[in-house]
């Protein structure tokens, strides 16, 4: 196991390396996987403007010659010049031959190969013979014995079956389970090792037909973040069939508050055919020269300062063609003065009742991991966040530039420091925060990763804001086989991991639907936003006190509860404040009310005190039971409705069994009950699950 350990920190350190080489021959000391960046930024749209184009700020300067109408994915042009095509007919000088240039090949993506059901290399056990090994309950120590010997012996002989797996094969990374993840316990067993490799698409295919029943082969996909979703507003027209309008529709827009100019705006045109973003220049001014549009055929522009300002949305514009066009922002300090001069509190955390609590209740004692984009800990409201990891880097410090600002809103809401006189006061601002940052360049394999950081440092709740993962069905479906017994081992030990549901406006995506954790959805409120902003676009169905279900949140039978997100005010990196939609905004409000549950309502301090998967229930069933009901239309919109901290901070105590759990007959997730076994069975059981690790053993 030792030398295990050494070969996966040898090559994760190779790992980081070869990104690192990568990078520098295309963008300095850019990461390598910048390159998700750009791959992974998705379409904007009327009804979703975002797009997430932070996750790339700068737009290409530059246009697709030969390819009549490149759609949605044709860039803006910014900074207020329009691009120049070189003449198709022009030709070097016979003296001056130009050199070579590489042509763009297709590239070999990562992968994630894990065992599958049964142990690689073992023979298939029945299922009277799995549930032994597994179950805690059947056979206390013994099995979990048994179980973890097992996992071992698979392990190993993964990560044999790896080093061997051919040259066009690259082996970047072996997550090897440690510690507790190594471990069975009453909830789950043994977690997976994870081998991470990059190989031709060919290859991963053949790979998995080779070993069919025997390992899970993965696309190891870029991560988004819960607003960044490729589904939501993509064209309506097909880029194969688009075709130019004739000569290109081009004209200025200039962004402006009330200091003037503003740089680094995001402005988004909706067209009919398509949807184009760019970013200001230092003059405030984004040019766009769009060949499948007309003045008639643009349906909305939306101006998004990068902070302290409002959005805003301006539908059927009358547009000058050649020329600028100006739209002016209004500052957040002109409905929000207290943003300046006071603590105040967020309309989310006063809708939740956070202004109703005793004072001192501030989260103090429990650990709370953000898994995001990091967090700017020289923010005012975040200067108490001093852990951390950047996983996609392996990083001990790279988790405080957060790129995106993402990570940066999501910390505020759940900790914003509510002594310096000013700003949003947080849940939990006296919580032990970890920023774990996955995002933007992160994949599913630093997720695993982070949630294994969660289980070894005894996280008490973490919030993932993570959009859906794996795109097509069947990529979903073996990510969950990957990823599920990680968040399953998490819960198992005591760390409730909180989702935002998505914002794609269909059913809850994956990780938010894994059975193991708390999805939440989005609520809005009318009047907490000016009347021209996009926020104002949203609602879908609403209450008579102005509560809403904006359009673009996922839904199902899976969503736990709603919470507010829509138009939540929070830090950004360099100082300043934004208001940003999405589940993502949701799920923190639900993470730092459960941070001040697990701190001051006496159950966990007495009946639920030990770390385990009912202890995580517990808190759940507390959110939950005492969740204001909502009236939204379809009751799989917001699941048990609105938690609320006075509500929630009363202690709740039902125990149905021995003291220290609420739940004393829990078994794994799928299994079958196993009070009905006598003990001839069960003694049937453990006698076949000694002959299977014989037999499996080296003679």
């Amino acid at each position: 196991m030792q030398d295990d350990r050494k070969t996966r920190d040898r090559l994760s350190g190779d790992r980081a390396e070869d990104r690192a080489a990568d990078a520098s021959q295309q963008a300095g000391a850019a990461p390598q996987r910048k390159r998700a960046e750009a791959e992974a930024k998705p379409a904007a749209s009327l009804d979703d403007p975002k797009g997430e184009a932070k996750v790339d700020p700068k737009p290409v300067e530059r246009d697709i010659a030969g390819l009549p109408g490149a759609g949605a994915s044709t860039p803006a042009v910014s900074a207020g010049k329009a691009p120049v095509a070189e003449s198709p007919t022009a030709e070097p000088q016979a003296s001056e031959p130009q050199a070579s240039k590489p042509l763009i090949a297709s590239r070999h993506d990562e992968y994630l190969i894990i065992q599958a059901a049964s142990p690689l290399g073992l023979p298939a056990l029945s299922p009277l013979v799995a549930l032994a090994a597994s179950n805690f309950n059947v056979f206390g120590n013994t099995s979990n014995d048994l179980t973890n010997r097992l996992s071992a012996l698979a392990n190993l002989q993964l990560s044999a079956m790896a080093d061997q797996l051919g040259d066009d094969v690259q082996i970047l990374d072996k997550i090897i389970p440690t510690g507790l993840s190594a471990m069975a316990n009453a909830y789950a067993p043994p977690v997976p090792s994870v081998i991470v490799a990059r190989m031709p698409d060919e290859k991963a295919q053949q790979l998995q037909d080779s070993y069919v029943g025997q390992l899970v082969v993965a696309r190891n996909a870029p991560l988004l973040p819960a607003d960044a979703s490729p589904f939501v507003g993509a064209m309506s027209v097909d880029p194969s069939v688009l075709r130019s309008a004739g000569a290109r529709f081009t004209f200025t827009i200039e962004i402006s508050g009330d200091q003037g100019p503003l740089a680094n705006a995001e402005v988004t045109v909706f067209g009919t055919f398509q949807t184009t973003q760019a970013v200001t220049d230092d003059h405030g001014r984004a040019s766009f020269a769009l060949s499948s549009e007309t003045q008639g055929s643009i349906k909305g522009i939306l101006a998004q300062p990068a902070s302290d300002y409002w959005n805003l949305l301006i539908r059927d514009p009358q547009l000058i063609p050649d020329g600028v066009n100006a739209m002016r922002v209004r500052s957040l300090l002109s409905t929000l003065p207290g943003l300046a001069t006071s603590d105040m509190f967020g309309w989310g955390q006063t809708l939740m009742g956070l202004d109703k609590i005793d004072a001192s209740f501030r989260g103090q004692g429990v650990k709370v991991a953000i898994v995001d984009s990091g967090a700017d800990n020289t923010h005012p409201d975040l200067r108490t966040i001093s852990r951390g990891y950047d996983f996609p880097q392996n990083d001990q410090t790279g988790w405080t530039r957060d790129s995106i600002g993402h990570g940066s809103h999501c910390a505020g809401i759940i900790c914003g420091i509510s002594n310096n006189g000013t700003g949003i006061r947080g849940f939990a601002p006296d919580a032990e925060v970890h920023a774990l940052r996955i995002l933007p360049e992160g994949r599913p394999d630093d997720l695993i990763k982070a949630i294994q950081y969660c289980i070894d440092k005894r996280i008490d709740v973490a919030n993932f804001s993570l959009g859906g993962i794996g795109g097509d069905p069947d990529t979903v479906q073996k990510l969950r086989t990957l990823i599920d017994p990680y968040l399953a081992k998490a819960k198992s030990v005591g760390v409730a991991c909180i989702v935002a549901a998505g914002n794609s406006a269909s059913p809850v995506m994956y990780p938010a639907s894994s059975p193991h954790v708390l999805a939440v959805s989005a609520l809005g409120k009318l009047g907490e936003f000016p009347p021209d902003s996009y926020h104002a676009s949203l609602p879908i169905a609403r209450q008579p006190d102005g509560l809403f279900f904006p359009r673009f949140s996922c839904f199902g039978p899976e969503v736990g509860l709603a919470a507010p997100g829509v138009a939540v005010v929070s830090s950004v990196p360099g100082g300043g404040f934004v208001a940003w939609d999405g589940t993502s905004m949701a799920a923190p409000h639900v993470t730092g009310l459960a941070a001040l549950v697990l701190a001051h309502n006496s159950d966990f301090q007495t009946t639920f005190s030990v770390r385990n998967a009912a202890r995580v229930d517990h808190l759940f069933k507390i959110l939950q039971q005492t969740a204001q009901p909502l009236n939204l239309g379809d009751p799989q919109r917001t699941g048990a409705g609105l938690p609320t901290a006075p509500a929630a901070l009363k202690p709740m105590v039902t125990v149905n069994g021995a003291a220290g759990s609420a739940f004393p007959n829990t078994v794994m997730p799928g299994a079958a009950p196993t009070g009905g076994l006598t003990a001839d069975q069960i003694a049937a059981i453990t006698r076949a699950v000694k002959a299977a690790l014989q037999n499996a053993m080296p003679h």
